[in-house]
């Protein structure tokens, strides 16, 4: 069973998305193009509230300024995921921006975010949302990353895209295999 075909079974209220700017559409052709409203179409959704912002990043740890970055998703998630109880669908994808960001590296890293995705988990779950969440992080394809001409991705970046994506393909087999899903559905 594809998590789409979970969700339907579960019956929902609509869908709420949360993550940066590929989550927001960003780069899109058009804005009907973008994942989640592909997701949402797929669905037949009701309502899809898109609270994903392009440029955050996931983490509250400090950057090299000392400060967190403003609007980062440990600081946002609450407000926009367990503002009211609510059947919505919860989808993330977080990752890009934190991987990128390297100015910080001994607060800014795969551990920082691995416990900050976690923890934000683990709130979603207490709050009863395990069987409608679904999770994503930045895809590490070895291929391709060595095929991009993106001079904006040193061999840095891209270590830490294979660093971010580790924890969160096991929470997708985790959660995969406790819901009987499909995992690249």
């Amino acid at each position: 069973m594809t998590f789409a075909e979970h969700l339907k079974s579960l019956g929902f209220s609509g869908i709420r998305v949360f993550g940066d700017s590929i989550s927001a559409g960003f780069n899109a052709s058009h804005p009907h193009l973008a994942w989640p409203a592909l997701f949402a179409a797929e669905l037949s959704a009701l309502t899809l509230r898109n609270h994903a912002i392009p440029g955050t990043v996931l983490q509250a740890s400090p950057l090299a300024d000392g400060k967190a970055r403003a609007d980062n998703g440990v600081s946002r998630f609450a407000g926009a995921l367990l503002d009211a109880p609510h059947r919505d669908a919860i989808l993330i994808l977080y990752g890009y921006n934190d991987a990128r960001y390297m100015a910080a590296p001994d607060s800014m890293n795969a551990k920082s975010f691995s416990r900050d995705y976690a923890n934000m988990l683990e709130r979603l779950i207490e709050a009863g949302h395990a069987e409608r969440l679904a999770i994503g992080s930045p895809p590490y394809i070895p291929t391709v990353v060595s095929q991009l001409e993106v001079p904006a991705l040193p061999a840095r970046h891209a270590r830490a895209l294979k660093s971010m994506s580790v924890p969160c393909a096991s929470w997708r087999r985790l959660f995969a295999s406790s819901m009987r899903l499909s995992t690249n559905g």
